[in-house]
Order: C-alpha cells, then sequence, then structure tokens
C-alpha cells in the first residue's frame, strides 16, 4: 500500500480526530496531502525514511543568484 492506512495514521500521531492529526502532521514537518473529503494522506515511504534517520535525498537545484 502506498499511504498509511486509517489505523497506522492514528498510530503515527497519536490522534483520533483528523483535525489534530492535520495539526501533529503540521507541528512535526511530515509531508501530506489532504483528501477531497479532508482527511491527511501520508506517504508510506516517507513515514519509513524519517523514522529511520535517513536525511532528504531530493536533488537540490544549485542557487545560481548566489554566485558571485
Amino acid at each position: 500500500m502506498l499511504f498509511l492506512t486509517r489505523e497506522e495514521l492514528v498510530e503515527l500521531t497519536g490522534r483520533k480526530r483528523v483535525s489534530k492529526q492535520i495539526e501533529w502532521l503540521r507541528e512535526h514537518q511530515f509531508p501530506h496531502e489532504l483528501t477531497a473529503a479532508g482527511r491527511p494522506v501520508v506517504l508510506r515511504a516517507e513515514v519509513a525514511r524519517r523514522l529511520s534517520g535517513e536525511t532528504d535525498t531530493r536533488q537540490r537545484s544549485p542557487r545560481w543568484d548566489r554566485v558571485a
């Protein structure tokens, strides 16, 4: 499964109310999206990466405006 289940989201956040789950995700800077129904969805791979201590591996573009 690509996304956490509702039960796993409760386990991760410790919150049952959707509004509190979203609040927790924002406070802990977990990337998430909201469904059309307003429920948060979190990628399983992101949770695994964060909990394993792995650092951000996304490629960053050079900041050419800062080059002298």
